[in-house]
């Protein structure tokens, strides 16, 4: 189904079908599929879209995403409302000031990183809501910082990659050619033990099998979609700031350079 086009009068959707490449269809497909799920999840309207919602979906996208994949998703927005003869909210100077501003914190954000030490990210799960969202984010921090493992190694994590017992965890991290295995000893303190909270986070979110970390609403509705890597980021960010800490000091890495420094009280280890 190509929701792109299904948006488009007949003349305009003859236009854009000859003058386009496929691959670039499909990726403004993919894009303004993505805009109108936010939309209806932030009571927006797609089409004609106003400048505060585009703002606000661009600035939600651009902890997790490229400045390439922000330029086409601003791209997307704007081609459809020019092929309905809508003014475009994309071409305005406030979005193109916003897309600037973006791409000069991302790459300030490329300098080294503060770690998180074994304290920090205790403190940091303890400050986390009651709810879904708390439940995942306290799952992913507690299960990155105790196994090590990089963002891309963590969003690929599915189900069947994770097994735990009363003792503790193993964890396959499955690449092309080799698969290695992270085994993470239960913790002494419920609150803080990444198994609980990666068997909390699987049986309150209904989990039963494909990816383990998934995006979560607003509302507190679990979709199917795999979190991101640049997600980790946003999750660590927002965790981080209620410690009273500068969020732009810290990223992904953090949770690796914080465990190598706590690896004696950590007690993770990696296995062939």
């Amino acid at each position: 189904m190509n929701v792109f086009l299904d948006f488009l009068e007949p003349e305009a959707k003859v236009r854009i079908l000859q003058s386009s490449a496929a691959s670039t269809l499909r990726a403004y497909n993919r894009e303004w599929d993505s805009f109108c799920f936010w939309c209806h999840d932030n009571e927006e309207v797609p089409l004609p879209a106003n400048e505060r919602a585009v703002a606000s979906y661009l600035e939600t996208c651009a902890e997790q995403l490229s400045m390439s994949t922000l330029y086409r998703k601003s791209a997307a927005i704007g081609c459809l409302h020019d092929l309905n003869n809508f003014p475009s909210p994309s071409h305005t100077p406030a979005i193109k000031s916003l897309l600037e501003r973006i791409r000069l914190t991302k790459s300030a954000e490329r300098i080294q990183k503060s770690p998180l030490m074994e304290a920090d990210v205790r403190q940091m799960v303890d400050a986390l809501p009651i709810n879904l969202l708390g439940e995942r984010d306290r799952c992913l921090l507690l299960v990155g910082f105790a196994a090590g493992l990089q963002r891309s190694e963590l969003v690929a994590l599915d189900t069947a990659h994770v097994v735990t017992t009363t003792v503790g965890m193993t964890i396959s991290i499955v690449k092309q050619n080799s698969t290695r295995r992270v085994v993470i000893p239960a913790g002494g303190n419920p609150a803080t033990c990444p198994v609980k909270a990666y068997d909390t986070w699987l049986e309150r979110s209904e989990i039963h099998s494909g990816p383990v970390f998934r995006w979560v609403t607003r509302h507190g509705q679990v979709r199917d979609l795999r979190l991101s890597d640049k997600s980790v980021s946003l999750v660590i960010k927002r965790a981080v700031s209620t410690l009273g800490k500068d969020p732009a000091k810290f990223s992904s890495q953090s949770l690796i350079s914080g465990r190598r420094a706590s690896f004696d009280t950590v007690g993770a280890k990696r296995t062939g």
